[in-house]
């Protein structure tokens, strides 16, 4: 149900994915437009919940949602709470004509040089 608030989502625990999560919400200001991708970008959501900041601007992922938490891990797509839903071609038109302040992307593998696998 896109109306329903996100509340009553389980707090994530506080270790090395909290913290990362919980860094990258500092650089978000009022009213920015933000992409999460999957795995660990996805924490933000959930922390921007917990800390009762989410309606402070609005977060979005490639599948197409515009706010709320969406969901993580295999179920990444769907979202609880969102405000509103494009096509992924139309969301993507958005990504390209400038629509975003900031972007938290995935990763599967990063090296002490910060080389960024996501493949794997």
């Amino acid at each position: 149900d896109p109306d329903a608030p996100p509340a009553g989502l389980s707090p994530m625990p506080l270790d090395e994915r909290k913290l990362i999560a919980r860094r990258a919400l500092l650089e978000v200001a009022p009213d920015q437009v933000v992409n999460l991708g999957i795995g660990m970008a996805e924490g933000v959501a959930l922390v921007a919940e917990e800390e009762g900041v989410l309606r402070c601007f609005t977060l979005t992922t490639e599948p197409g949602v515009h706010g709320g938490v969406g969901a993580s891990g295999g179920d990444f797509g769907p979202a609880r709470g969102y405000d509103a839903l494009l096509d992924m071609n139309q969301q993507f038109d958005f990504y390209g004509g400038g629509g975003l302040d900031a972007c938290f992307l995935g990763m599967a593998e990063v090296t002490r040089a910060g080389d960024v696998n996501v493949t794997r």
